[in-house]
């Protein structure tokens, strides 16, 4: 059984974002994803450019794009030149919109839309025209065969996935039970189509911190955990299996999150302070994190394959990201290597 790491690169300095690709190639990565929030990070698509141009083998890609911000053929044609850049390694992920349409006052994508959109970019991208929202629109440049994943973390967002699209990023969290639920309904959508299971790629989204004081390493990454609970509870809060205990401070948490801080670190940010102000640190911990010691981590990971979770897309926060992504690789990626 192969065990594959994904992780992300984000920066607001453009030779930070170079330095970290490139340690995230040595240090043996499959999958290298960058964050589309344009009121947060600059342009992906030019951090995508750079990742292509200074990178020669890892996988690379959104984590994620939405349908609010782009019309489906400037997406397909950004994706088209980042996988001619980098000879063919680029995949398309994409979700119904979290950072990026909040900065903008706007709401996140239905899934019919995201349905929708997600053929019209296929479409564009295999055969150079699609309908969408009743007009033809086209790509003359390039065909271009890219997997696309969606980003899922309810019961029917899972099922589309499963039903439409070559990969699933799986962001509903990593207890045995959620692990089994979630699988079921990607399943399912599989099934709906007359696919089989195998023909989706699935990956978990973890959130990860990694180092010698464990609880340090927590707590350094509050802001990430009130991210996760923002991603995975805004919409369905009632369906996502949260002990009855925490379901009121989460709910809390949804109606104060800063969106122009999502995922920036420091302990003195809005959305870390939530966490511990709400008691939540331990629960979201659990529910979306793999952190704490190397031996922690090992152990949470190896708890996590016994459940069938074999492919991890880690999204790496502290005061140094590269140092981050390079100890986990020499203290935990290699136990599974």
């Amino acid at each position: 059984m192969e065990i594959r790491f994904g992780t992300g690169a984000a920066s607001r300095d453009f030779d930070e974002l170079v330095k970290i690709c490139q340690v995230a190639e040595e240090c043996g990565y499959d999958f290298l994803t960058m964050p589309d929030t344009q009121s947060v990070h600059p342009e992906m698509y030019v951090n995508l450019t750079l990742a292509a141009l200074n990178t020669k083998r890892v996988r690379l890609g959104p984590a994620v794009t939405n349908p609010v911000t782009r019309h489906p053929a400037v997406t397909a044609s950004a994706i088209a030149a980042i996988d001619t850049l980098s000879n063919g390694r680029a995949y398309l992920g994409i979700a119904t919109g979290d950072s990026a349409v909040h900065n903008l006052a706007e709401r996140p994508a239905r899934l019919k839309d995201l349905r929708e959109y997600i053929l019209a970019v296929r479409g564009l991208l295999r055969d150079g025209q699609a309908v969408y929202r009743d007009k033809t629109i086209k790509l003359e440049w390039t065909r271009r065969n890219i997997p696309i994943y969606m980003a899922a973390e309810g019961p029917k967002a899972l099922e589309l996935a499963g039903e439409i699209c070559d990969g699933v990023i799986i962001g509903t969290g990593l207890t045995p039970e959620v692990i089994e639920d979630s699988l079921a309904h990607v399943r399912a959508g599989t099934s709906r189509a007359g696919r089989k299971p195998d023909e989706v790629d699935v990956w978990w989204q973890v959130k990860c911190n990694v180092a010698e004081d464990g609880e340090a390493a927590i707590y350094d990454m509050r802001m990430t955990l009130a991210a996760s609970a923002s991603h995975c509870f805004r919409m369905s809060i009632g369906e996502k299996g949260i002990p009855p205990q925490y379901v009121e401070p989460v709910r809390q948490l949804l109606g104060r999150y800063n969106y122009a801080e999502h995922e920036l670190p420091g302990a003195d940010r809005d959305n870390a302070r939530l966490v511990d102000e709400l008691g939540l640190r331990d629960y979201l911990a659990d529910r979306f994190a793999v952190a704490g010691t190397p031996a922690q981590a090992i152990a949470k990971l190896e708890g996590l394959i016994k459940c069938g979770a074999t492919q991890f897309k880690l999204a790496t926060h502290g005061s140094d990201r590269r140092a981050i992504i390079r100890y986990f690789a020499n203290n935990v990626m290699a136990h599974f290597r």
